[in-house]
């Protein structure tokens, strides 16, 4: 029942992902309020990612890279809000979130069908980033 819970949740984590750019192309909502809304949750949720890997690497007590790599994806969600224009900080965000999909296959202790589910997450995130890009 556990697993079940965390699917959900990380499953109910793709709303926004999925609402904003819709909102954003049916003029629901203002596009360039929309468009903030949509990079800082990718960033926040990119940042979450690099969490893992940091309480993983603390479980693990291990020298690897993992801590170091853990820091990653908070530098690289704040530099795409921060520094880069609207394709450059989606294309960024995009092969982020595909660099940490693979850091968790070479790094994390993973329970059965957690890569699946990874992967399904990070289709649609990277498939709403995507969307986003035809918008402009």
């Amino acid at each position: 029942m556990e697993r079940v819970r965390y699917k959900v949740l990380g499953y109910l984590g793709l709303i926004p992902f999925i609402l904003l750019p819709l909102a954003i192309s049916l003029s629901i909502i203002n596009p360039v309020f929309g468009e903030t809304l949509f990079f800082t949750y990718s960033a926040i949720i990119l940042s979450f990612l690099g969490g893992v890997h940091w309480y993983d690497s603390l479980q693990k007590e291990s020298a690897s890279f993992q801590p170091y790599f853990a820091m990653a994806p908070s530098l690289v969600g704040w530099v795409s809000i921060t520094f880069l224009n609207y394709f450059p900080a989606l294309i960024t965000l995009s092969i982020a979130y595909i660099m940490v999909l693979i850091a968790d296959k070479c790094w994390l202790v993973k329970p059965d069908g957690y890569m699946r589910f990874r992967g399904h997450l990070t289709f649609f995130v990277v498939l709403s980033q995507v969307f986003m890009m035809t918008l402009k």
